[in-house]
């Protein structure tokens, strides 16, 4: 409760200004207002270790659960794009120039990654949904942080049993298809610093 007015502290003094509305009790659950900086700058080598440990250890967490009990290698096909993102790396691997003589309407990243994958590792599906997993799992400890950062430790802890809940996240999480990735990469640009 208190981390919630520190964080609207200013708002609260300013309105406090304009108007006599809230009362002075409200006021008392509030320290002094300071930004984040402030409040990362003053935290104790233990704080800050165990602020960058969790995000990890819930994306650990998720890539583990995932990887060990959702049957995503036992499946022939997820969705028909699937199949369209696995050939279009296969013919880039096999020489075809993209967008010229191989049609794509997406940016040419997860395909040219995944070509690089094909290389590395042959044409097989699991590899390349093994990949997606990796890029989920980053979307997860995005999210994970996002939330500590903004909500606190507990937030963050309980993201991870709401996510894996979430219908179908789970499938998209190993489907080779380039949502997932786009939206782990903006997640993580989006972080705030």
């Amino acid at each position: 409760m208190k981390e919630i007015f520190a964080q609207f502290g200013d708002d609260i003094m300013k309105l406090r200004k304009l108007s006599f509305v809230f009362p002075d009790p409200l006021i008392l659950f509030s320290p002094t207002p300071f930004s984040m900086k402030t409040q990362s700058a003053n935290k104790p080598w233990g704080n800050i270790l165990g602020d960058l440990l969790l995000p990890i250890a819930i994306a650990l967490i998720f890539l583990a659960f995932t990887f060990s009990y959702f049957p995503f290698r036992e499946k022939l096909q997820f969705d028909t794009d699937e199949g369209l993102n696995l050939m279009r790396s296969m013919l880039v691997v096999r020489g075809h120039s993209l967008y010229s003589e191989v049609s794509s309407d997406q940016p040419p990243l997860f395909t040219q990654i995944l070509a690089l994958l094909f290389r590395v590792a042959g044409f097989e599906v699991n590899p390349a949904r093994s990949l997606v997993l990796l890029f989920s799992t980053l979307l997860v400890w995005s999210g994970a942080q996002f939330l500590q950062i903004t909500w606190g430790k507990l937030a963050a802890i309980l993201f991870l049993p709401m996510v894996i809940m979430v219908p179908r996240y789970l499938v998209l999480s190993t489907a080779v298809m380039i949502g997932v990735p786009s939206i782990a990469l903006a997640s993580v640009i989006s972080l705030p610093s």
